[in-house]
């Protein structure tokens, strides 16, 4: 059980690489599309890390407005397989 909780402490302290996250989360809205809300497609321009503990991912979105709010929540189990985050938050804004 400690083995596992040193691996969490470290998994914790991991930074993304902003072009892999980048390239990742196209990846995924390529698969599934975010809805289209009146009429308008968003679109990811740009995503970075901004913290750990929980780890904390910004997105810049086109277009912008109050619509975002209806935009379903990041993919966070795709980020977790693809940069082994297993057992670690992910909370995007």
């Amino acid at each position: 059980m400690l083995n596992a909780a040193v691996k969490l402490h470290r998994t914790l302290d991991k930074r993304l690489p902003t072009g892999r996250l980048n390239d990742t989360l196209a990846r995924l809205a390529d698969r599934v599309p975010p809805p289209a809300i009146a009429g308008k497609r968003f679109h990811v321009y740009y995503s970075v890390q901004t913290g750990n503990r929980p780890f904390r991912i910004r997105m810049f979105l086109q277009p912008r407005g109050e619509a975002h709010r209806e935009l379903p929540p990041l993919p966070g189990s795709r980020l977790v397989e693809e940069f082994d985050l297993k057992g670690c938050p992910i909370i995007s804004s």
